[in-house]
């Protein structure tokens, strides 16, 4: 193998996989290294969430996902023995409204399957033992099972090589934080219960907490309760049945009943983060980064988003297309949607495990109340869901937007109102793209992950006006960025005009005006759309000068 490459990968876990495959997909030269001798045996990082699936889509894998996983629609709490929020994912605006409980292991040897297909292998057993970089590469010893070691340079290191990140220590990096109060007690095992296997439990009482998901395989569940006080001294211990049973019988649903363990575990919650994700031309990402609660289950999904949004910017800036300090947004976007992770599932945790008998009452009141409102339901399903995530005050994130005078035609005034508003209640610059239905097709099987994508939406009713100004505007992209923005005129009809047949450009049909409606795009307007799926400019009107001052923002 080559030892001077693009990108080298430390850590082959979920998150430095999917760091692979991008940089892969994006044409980068790039190898991966681990220590471990293949992909973990263990159920580990459970659950993928809608987000992460749609990743998984547009990188080919979600069809082996789907296959192997286990589909949960919903979530319980109850608090002594009675149910205080249900939450349920069938509303959220994704194609895949669903929790997946897929094993880690599985999650892995899909991945890694994935990236063969791209013609990258895991080097298994090969660790990192030396980290040096300069301001135009760095420099990497590794060493193999067999004692050989080797040295790599590389234009940019990805560090995914978990909480005792190598990488990080190399550079004398601060992981700052603390670690709470509480041990758990973690298993793998057959329930014998009355539950459903369709969603999620959560028990709370004055004795503990006791969480149970299903797992893909068997009738086996994981399980993660409070570990009763033991001996510390030995940090290799291993919990037993009977110390399992014994807690759940304080804390489980009458009649509940455990066996046939698979994995049995202890762990203790860490709130850790780094005050930069970016070294030089070090990058972090995943665990490496940022540590937190397991509550809600986001840490291999955030990992996975990490690497999603930091691959395109490395591609575009290394294959000089992209600013250089496009890849300083990784930081800058990534770092707040940790520190918000970070410090919510430190408050979450802390509130499950209250102990005073009034705080405890106080805390399932207010919840019972809160989440029968439909808006409060809504916006835990898109928090979970990881939907709600937005880089709305990152420096890629812009949109030009007439004053509501400027929208009204002649004679028209009551209707330039309403497209004014409509647009104001459309996606915003730095949310995430949504998806719509097409004329037989969804919007998302269009959005490929390698290019940036212009959606120029028509509106209602377009005049001859529109057809040019789309027009206009296809033909300067397809001069000045034809590599890496690919125009899409959407039209709300059900046939194309012969007007657009000429232009090097995909129309897609609106027949029903789904994607209009959802876009805010009762008039002319257009979005840019990343290569992350977030948008990272929108106009109304369709503003062809405003998209080239953005364009030379993000494009050399």
């Amino acid at each position: 193998m080559s030892n001077n490459i693009d990108v080298l990968v430390v850590g082959a876990g979920p998150v430095g996989l999917a760091m692979a495959v991008q940089l892969a997909r994006y044409g980068l030269s790039c190898r991966i290294i681990d220590k471990n001798r293949g992909v973990t045996n263990k159920s580990k990082a459970l659950v993928v969430h809608s987000r992460t699936m749609e990743i998984f889509e547009d990188m080919g894998i979600i069809q082996p996902a789907l296959e192997k996983g286990l589909r949960c629609d919903g979530a319980n709490i109850y608090a002594n023995g009675k149910r205080i929020i249900h939450l349920t994912l069938d509303d959220l605006e994704t194609p895949y409204p669903f929790f997946l409980d897929l094993n880690q292991s599985d999650t892995e040897t899909i991945l890694c399957d994935r990236l063969q297909s791209l013609g990258v292998d895991v080097e298994w057993e090969t660790e990192i033992i030396q980290l040096s970089q300069t301001e135009d590469n760095v420099t990497v010893g590794v060493k193999s099972a067999n004692g050989d070691t080797e040295m790599i340079t590389a234009s940019y290191l990805c560090a995914c090589d978990g909480a005792h990140s190598f990488c990080r220590h190399a550079l004398n990096l601060d992981f700052l934080g603390d670690t709470a109060p509480y041990e758990f007690l973690l298993a793998d095992v057959e329930v014998n219960w009355s539950n459903s296997r369709d969603e999620w439990y959560a028990y709370l009482s004055d004795r503990g907490v006791f969480f149970a998901a299903p797992l893909a395989q068997n009738n086996h569940w994981r399980v993660i309760t409070e570990s009763p006080r033991r001996d510390t001294s030995d940090p290799k211990a291993v919990p037993t049945m009977e110390e399992l049973r014994a807690v759940l019988k304080e804390i489980a649903p009458i009649n509940t009943t455990v066996s046939n363990p698979v994995w049995l575990s202890y762990f203790r919650v860490h709130h850790r983060i780094l005050n930069r994700f970016r070294e030089g031309r070090v990058f972090f990402a995943g665990d490496a980064a940022h540590i937190h609660s397991p509550v809600g289950g986001q840490g291999m999904n955030t990992g996975i988003q990490d690497a999603y949004n930091l691959a395109w910017k490395l591609a575009l800036v290394h294959q000089k297309a992209g600013q250089p300090e496009l890849i300083d947004t990784y930081n800058i976007e990534r770092h707040a949607v940790a520190k918000n992770l970070v410090t919510g599932t430190d408050i979450i945790l802390r509130a499950l495990m209250l102990r005073h008998p009034v705080s405890r009452t106080i805390r399932d009141r207010v919840a019972a109340v809160l989440s029968s409102f439909e808006v409060v339901q809504h916006r835990l399903q898109q928090r979970i869901a990881m939907l709600s995530i937005d880089y709305r005050e990152s420096p890629l994130s812009h949109e030009h937007r007439a004053g509501v005078l400027q929208s009204q035609r002649p004679g028209d005034a009551i209707s330039g109102v309403l497209r004014w508003y409509d647009f104001g209640a459309g996606p915003n610059a730095g949310d995430r793209a949504i998806d719509a239905p097409l004329t037989n097709k969804r919007l998302f099987t269009v959005l490929d992950g390698l290019t940036h994508h212009l959606l120029l939406f028509a509106g209602a009713n377009p005049t001859q006006k529109t057809d040019s100004t789309l027009s206009q505007i296809v033909k300067v992209v397809r001069e000045q960025y034809s590599s890496y923005i690919v125009p899409h005129i959407v039209l709300y009809t059900s046939e194309e005009p012969s007007l657009f047949q000429s232009l090097d450009c995909c129309v897609l049909l609106d027949s029903e005006g789904d994607c209009h409606h959802r876009y805010g795009a009762r008039s002319e307007c257009l979005y840019l759309i990343r290569p992350d799926g977030y948008i990272g400019f929108r106009s109304q009107p369709a503003e062809l000068n405003s998209l080239l001052e953005y364009c030379k923002k993000i494009f050399l």
